[in-house]
């Protein structure tokens, strides 16, 4: 039984990472992020049928002179768009992990789906990275427009 069990768990979370990993390599490559712009975007506005899954992709910069950020969670899950009261459910939103080093940028991959998925809706909200030295709690707003 515990055999099957975890089989299906694997078999599942597999589908998933899959899915979160097609959505991710068919978004644009935003411009790179800087010291006078930390956080750039793939596109401001992205458009998702209602019960399906979004995906951005961000570019963070990580501003200090020294230290190495992660490996970690970049994007926050508490704030903007994934806090409570947000549009973006935190529970299945993916976000790949990333090691910026100092005075670099990277691309992060955000995967997510809507608190209320049935709903067609048109709002934005804001995406923001973790207040984790050296990051300093950057946000970027994206429009999300979900169609049925």
């Amino acid at each position: 039984m515990l055999g099957l069990a975890l089989g299906f768990v694997k078999t599942m979370f597999g589908k998933a990472t899959n899915q979160f990993d097609e959505l991710i390599t068919s978004e644009p490559d935003p411009e790179p992020a800087t010291a006078s712009q930390p956080v750039t975007i793939s596109k401001g506005t992205t458009i998702i049928k209602t019960k399906e899954s979004g995906a951005i992709k961000l570019s963070v910069y990580n501003p200090s002179d020294t230290t190495t950020f992660g490996p970690a969670d970049v994007v926050d899950k508490t704030v903007g768009c994934f806090a409570s009261g947000g549009k973006l459910d935190p529970a299945t939103a993916t976000v790949s992990r990333q090691t910026i080093p100092p005075r670099s940028s990277r691309i992060v991959g955000v995967g997510f789906k809507l608190l209320t998925p049935d709903a067609e809706a048109d709002f934005v909200c804001g995406i923001c990275t973790v207040a984790t030295a050296p990051l300093t709690g950057e946000c970027i707003d994206v429009r999300v427009i979900v169609k049925k």
